[in-house]
């Protein structure tokens, strides 16, 4: 949700990737709904492994695996700006059709807030480390 939204409002300064340690080769269905119910793409969406991204030098990697949820973040051996907004993986819930639409729903909500802020910083008048202060700043509610 968080590759398809950041590249959706994000396009003119950001191009996300999204990956994960066990990817099951297909984007869940939910996911793919709420996307399309927010009017965002899904085109060329797909479930990759982090290993697909390893030799991108990237400058910003924001990684939303929950460490409370036993899923493991990955490690990029690079000098880029790195944070984390821990999400839990709605993929995991467990409930009803509707429980679990809500729940996927409640995960786009939390990220679109901190997305937001990252698109709207003044990047054409700031430093290259101010704004990467200002990036550190962005958390989750």
């Amino acid at each position: 949700m968080a590759e398809a939204f950041l590249n959706h409002v994000g396009s003119k300064n950001f191009q996300a990737f999204s990956a994960g340690s066990h990817p099951i080769g297909k984007v869940h269905p939910i996911t793919l709904q709420i996307l399309k119910d927010h009017a965002i793409s899904t085109q060329g969406l797909y479930s990759k492994s982090w290993e697909e991204l390893k030799d991108i030098s990237f400058k910003l990697i924001i990684t939303v695996c929950d460490d409370d949820a036993g899923e493991s973040c990955p490690i990029f051996p690079t000098s880029s700006l790195k944070i984390h907004w821990g999400v839990p993986n709605p993929a995991t819930f467990v409930g009803t059709i509707r429980e679990t639409q809500a729940h996927f729903e409640d995960i786009f909500a939390m990220l679109r807030v901190p997305i937001k802020s990252l698109i709207h910083l003044p990047q054409e008048d700031m430093l290259e480390d101010e704004l990467l202060e200002q990036i550190k700043e962005i958390k989750l509610d």
